[in-house]
């Protein structure tokens, strides 16, 4: 089956308190039909305006079997209402290749495909805490498609950037200050 006949999954990563959540809330606010809006949260505290939310839990201890179930579940979830696209609030020290392994070695292959990567950042968590807390947010990093950096000051973000461009050469950066969010996905 194609892309084209599939759902598209809009992922959004990152640390605690990036901004993700609020976010995907300032997307779904912008879509024209958001009640075909699935979101699919790792965390536990999450609200999106009366939307469906499903909470899932993983990590990257999993087991093949409990990514299994966690595919069964999702696909429970489309398969009850109709769903035009997803929004995934991905845990920020879960593996990139977790996802992938979600998405793509399970049931959920034939009926869901990663459209596009929201990698949710700032200069104090890109100085600090890329690279000292392993693998996980750089393996998130690498696969953006998007890298929204939270606005601060100029030689900061100059600074950030370039470590962000090492890690990810053809990841697109946008210098965001968390209002203006509109980015027609």
């Amino acid at each position: 089956m194609s892309s084209v006949s599939t759902i598209p999954i809009y992922v959004v990563t990152g640390f605690l308190s990036s901004g993700k959540t609020t976010f995907i809330n300032q997307q779904i606010k912008l879509r024209k039909m958001p009640a075909a809006t699935l979101v699919i949260s790792g965390e536990d505290d999450i609200s999106h305006h009366n939307l469906d939310t499903l909470s899932i839990q993983l990590d990257n201890t999993m087991t093949p079997e409990q990514v299994k179930t966690v595919a069964h579940t999702i696909q429970d979830v489309i398969q009850k209402k109709p769903v035009r696209e997803i929004w995934l609030e991905w845990n920020g020290m879960t593996s990139f290749q977790q996802l992938e392994t979600l998405i793509y070695q399970t049931q959920l292959s034939r009926i869901v495909h990663i459209q596009h990567v929201y990698f949710m950042t700032t200069c104090d968590f890109v100085d600090t805490m890329l690279g000292p807390t392993g693998l996980a947010p750089i393996s998130q990093l690498m696969n953006a498609d998007s890298i929204l950096l939270r606005h601060e000051n100029r030689s900061r973000e100059q600074a950030s950037m370039a470590l962000l461009k090492a890690w990810n050469p053809p990841g697109k950066i946008i210098i965001t200050n968390y209002l203006l969010w509109d980015l027609h996905s």
